[in-house]
């Protein structure tokens, strides 16, 4: 037993008085960071705040804490910082990755409001999500979804919120950026049987008064954004041949938010039309079934 007191003496003799103040301020300042951040906490619980809210906060001061705590700590143990304009960049450098999330989405901000990739009342594509702009923040963006389990171009009716950052991270389709008119097309089968040449007569009809009384007139090429020609934007029905028909494809220009308005004008035009003719049958995928009787 005495030699082990004798051992305890000899290294506690060695250890210097600068380290045991440095592992008092160890101890101190993470009882001391690790008070402020529960009473932090607490406050945040207290508040009438969304619990979202609540979390993000939470999270941004874990975060700030820890920061915080590695700086200080490499102050005392490692580095002998003097300059207080040194002490201030470290500082800032730590806020700066405890709050790279909120930075990124401010300066994507900036960016969207500079560059302009989108507006509200556009409908865009990011991260899978096509939706029209709702709503521009500092920190995030709302689209009003479309599409998802509805079909076609219309609305779920829910509302998807987006960090700004995306625009540094993600590919941004923005449908009315372009020319501001988009491409549709409608596939139209027939049978081999059919008249094919009278059915793409009637489809050109069609389509060119449907693009006759509801035009869009995309954006004169002098006062476009980017360097995009249209050779032509005359709606036009292209001829193909499939295993169980042939496929005729109208093709023409609409505003993006009609284009499942414009799916029904014309489609109740085509089965209209094709009623009226005999020689025209609308074709789809069939199956033969051989059953021998050996």
């Amino acid at each position: 037993m005495p030699e082990i007191q004798n051992q305890i003496y000899q290294w506690i003799n060695a250890i210097d008085a600068v380290v045991i103040e440095k592992i008092v301020a160890t101890l101190l300042l993470v009882l001391g960071s690790w008070f402020l951040l529960i009473v932090t906490q607490k406050l945040v619980d207290r508040s009438k705040l969304e619990y979202a809210h609540q979390f993000r906060i939470k999270k941004t001061a874990g975060r700030i804490h820890k920061v915080l705590l590695v700086i200080v700590l490499l102050q005392i143990w490692f580095v002998a910082i003097e300059s207080y304009l040194t002490y201030l960049g470290l500082l800032s450098a730590g806020i700066a990755v405890a709050l790279k999330d909120p930075i990124a989405n401010f300066f994507a901000w900036i960016i969207i409001l500079w560059r302009r990739p989108f507006e509200i009342g556009d409908r865009i594509e990011v991260s899978g999500v096509i939706g029209d702009v709702v709503d521009l923040r500092l920190f995030s963006f709302a689209l009003m979804e479309v599409g998802n389990w509805v079909h076609a171009d219309q609305s779920t009716g829910r509302v998807v919120h987006l960090p700004n950052s995306r625009v540094f991270t993600e590919s941004i389709a923005n449908y009315a950026k372009g020319i501001g008119c988009i491409w549709n097309e409608i596939p139209v089968t027939i049978t081999f049987g059919s008249n094919w040449k009278k059915a793409k007569g009637i489809l050109g009809e069609i389509v060119n008064q449907y693009a006759k009384e509801n035009p869009c007139k995309p954006v004169e090429e002098k006062d476009r954004k980017h360097l995009v020609f249209t050779p032509t934007t005359t709606p036009i029905v292209y001829t193909s041949a499939r295993e169980y028909g042939i496929l005729l494809t109208m093709r023409y220009m609409c505003v993006p938010q009609e284009r499942r308005g414009s799916n029904q004008v014309i489609w109740e035009a085509v089965l209209t039309q094709f009623a009226e003719h005999a020689d025209i049958q609308l074709a789809y995928p069939t199956q033969s079934i051989l059953v021998s009787h050996d």
